[in-house]
């Protein structure tokens, strides 16, 4: 079942990633009013340190991205389940029971998002390292609070996240096992389940990218050995899960075809009449029987093709580009304020 901010997204005349762009600017703004009303921005200009500078402005930064993100990312996993589910229905041409509606249940998914809370606490003990900070009222700035209490939401909407990719990639691989047999000469009906998880995989390194940006922060280093093993957990499960069952059809398929086809080679002329390749050429010729062999070997047995696969590895090179980035970034305005 859908929650009812799904709906509303759903309802709406404008794509969700421009929502997202329209939130980061009143998230950072709020962020930098709340820091200018608290007298946070005019101490840190008496000190002559910039404030992005500080670990908890840039942090506070990146949470508001990451807020503006994460509800905009669970739209679009949604849709891509979906669509995908839509693609291998008018494959499967029967009445399944694997549907986007059941794939969300609300009981597991309020489960998960209740986990994604825990993340919270547990990213601000790896940085801090020291639970006695938060009994010092000088530790709640307002860019602290402002941390934490975002990231509270931050936390629940990424265990609803990490819910939806595995679900939904669950639900195509399940509705894939329900293909008749794919045709080896032409695996483009099998093209839903891997694009279902070239997508999926594509939101979860989008927000490893975003989180990068604070990786080389002081105290970060426990966080990223934390967050990219499971992030790289999540995506691979986004994209194992919906090929799987596409991958076991392909299989049964070339085992089918080559028991055929070695019926043929010793001399059942009843299985050579039944190979696929009858139609597209004349397949009782031993030479042709052994071509023919040769080929369903050779048949690939993921649905990827080698542009899905090149994509993939694009993706994953994402979160380096962003971390680099920014560290260039922070370079590149010191060089300016110096000059100014």
């Amino acid at each position: 079942m859908r929650s009812h901010a799904a709906r509303a997204m759903e309802r709406l005349p404008v794509a969700p990633a421009w929502l997202g762009l329209a939130a980061v600017p009143l998230l950072i703004g709020a962020f930098i009013a709340g820091a200018w009303l608290s007298g946070e921005l005019a101490s840190f200009r008496s000190t002559g340190v910039p404030w992005f500078r500080d670990r908890g402005a840039r942090l506070g930064v990146v949470i508001a991205l990451l807020a503006a993100y994460l509800p905009v990312a669970r739209g679009y996993a949604r849709a891509f389940a979906a669509e995908s589910l839509r693609a291998l229905r008018a494959e499967v041409g029967a009445p399944s029971k694997v549907s986007p509606a059941g794939s969300f249940d609300r009981p597991v998914r309020r489960a998960a998002s209740a986990c994604g809370l825990l993340c919270v606490p547990l990213v601000a003990l790896l940085i801090d390292r020291d639970p006695s900070l938060y009994l010092m009222r000088d530790y709640w700035s307002s860019t602290t609070v402002w941390t934490w209490s975002l990231g509270l939401f931050l936390g629940w909407q990424l265990g609803a996240f990490a819910w939806e990719v595995v679900a939904g990639s669950r639900a195509v691989g399940r509705l894939a096992e329900e293909l008749p047999p794919p045709d080896l000469f032409d695996l483009a009906a099998l093209a839903p389940c891997a694009r279902q998880g070239v997508r999926s995989g594509l939101l979860c390194v989008i927000f490893v990218s975003i989180f990068a940006l604070n990786f080389g922060d002081r105290g970060f280093l426990w966080v990223a050995a934390l967050l990219v093993p499971a992030a790289a957990l999540l995506i691979g499960l986004a994209v194992w899960i919906p090929v799987r069952g596409a991958r076991r059809r392909i299989r049964e398929s070339k085992r089918a075809e080559l028991a055929q086809i070695h019926r043929a080679l010793r001399g059942d002329a009843t299985a050579a009449g039944r190979l696929r390749v009858g139609g597209r050429a004349d397949p009782r010729g031993l030479q042709d029987l052994l071509a023919y062999r040769s080929f369903v070997i050779s048949v690939r047995e993921w649905p990827f093709d080698a542009s899905s696969a090149a994509r993939v590895a694009l993706y994953l090179l994402i979160p380096l580009g962003s971390w680099l980035g920014g560290a260039l970034i922070e370079q590149a305005l010191a060089v300016l304020l110096r000059g100014g």
